[in-house]
C-alpha cells in the first residue's frame, strides 16, 4: 500500500470516528423537535397524517439556523427554506419518469453541492436539500396534487421560521453574535470535482434502485 494512500486513509478514518464538541445550545434539539413534531401532530388530529409528514420535512430547515445575530439567522433560514421548496419541486416534477428523474437529480445535486461549497455553508450543508429532492423524486407522480405537496413543504418551513424568530429574539439577547452565517469563498472556484462525484453517484444509486424495482430507492 503506497505510503501517501495509507496516510490519507488513516486521516479519514480518524476524522470519521472523532467526536467533536458541538457549539449549539441544548435548546436546538428541543426547537427541532417542535418544528418537526407539531406538523405531525396537526396532521394526526386532522386525519391527514400524510400531509403532516410532508410539512414535517419542511420543518427540518431549522437545523440550518446558525448561532449568529437575529438578521443572519432569519436570512439564512429564509434562503434555506426557499432551497427546500425548490428541492422538493425539482424532485417531484420529474418523478413521472424514474430514469429521467435520476439524471435530473444528479445534475441538481452537483449544482447544489457546488453552491453550498462556494458559500462555505456550515453542516449539514447540502445533505437535507438532496435528501428532500431524492424523496420527492420517488413519490407517485400526480400533477393535480403537486402544488398541494409543495405548499405543505412551504408551510413546514414557515412554521420553523416563526418558531426560530421568537426563539432568536430571546436567545440573541443572552448570546449576542455578529458572525456571518454564510460566507463567500475567497477562491474564484469551488470544488467541482467533489460536486461531480456526488452527482454521479446519486444518479447511479437511483438508477440501480429503479432497475431492481426497489421500494423507495
Amino acid at each position: 500500500m503506497p505510503q501517501d494512500f495509507k496516510t490519507i486513509l488513516l486521516r479519514e478514518l480518524n476524522l470519521l470516528f472523532t467526536l467533536k464538541k458541538t457549539e449549539r445550545l441544548w435548546h436546538i434539539p428541543v426547537l427541532a423537535s417542535l418544528c418537526t413534531g407539531l406538523p405531525l401532530l396537526i396532521g394526526y388530529y386532522t386525519g391527514r397524517i400524510d400531509y403532516g409528514v410532508l410539512a414535517c420535512l419542511g420543518g427540518l430547515v431549522i437545523l440550518y439556523m446558525p448561532s449568529t445575530n437575529l438578521e443572519n439567522r432569519m436570512l439564512t433560514l429564509m434562503l434555506c427554506s426557499f432551497g427546500f421548496i425548490i428541492s422538493f419541486a425539482v424532485g417531484i416534477s420529474f418523478s413521472f419518469n424514474p430514469y429521467l428523474s435520476a439524471g435530473i437529480l444528479g445534475l441538481y445535486a452537483l449544482g447544489l453541492n457546488w453552491v453550498t461549497s462556494y458559500f462555505k455553508m456550515h453542516p449539514p450543508g447540502s445533505f437535507f436539500f438532496i435528501m428532500i429532492a431524492s424523496m420527492a423524486s420517488c413519490m407517485p407522480f400526480d400533477l393535480v396534487n403537486v402544488p398541494t405537496k409543495i405548499g405543505l413543504i412551504a408551510a413546514g418551513t414557515i412554521l420553523a421560521c416563526i418558531l426560530a424568530f421568537f426563539y432568536s429574539l430571546y436567545i440573541t439577547q443572552k448570546h449576542p453574535s455578529q458572525v456571518s452565517a454564510i460566507q463567500k469563498r475567497k477562491q474564484d472556484y469551488a470544488n467541482l470535482t467533489e460536486s461531480a462525484i456526488i452527482g454521479i453517484f446519486i444518479t447511479l444509486s437511483l438508477l440501480i434502485g429503479h432497475y431492481f424495482k426497489l421500494d423507495n430507492p
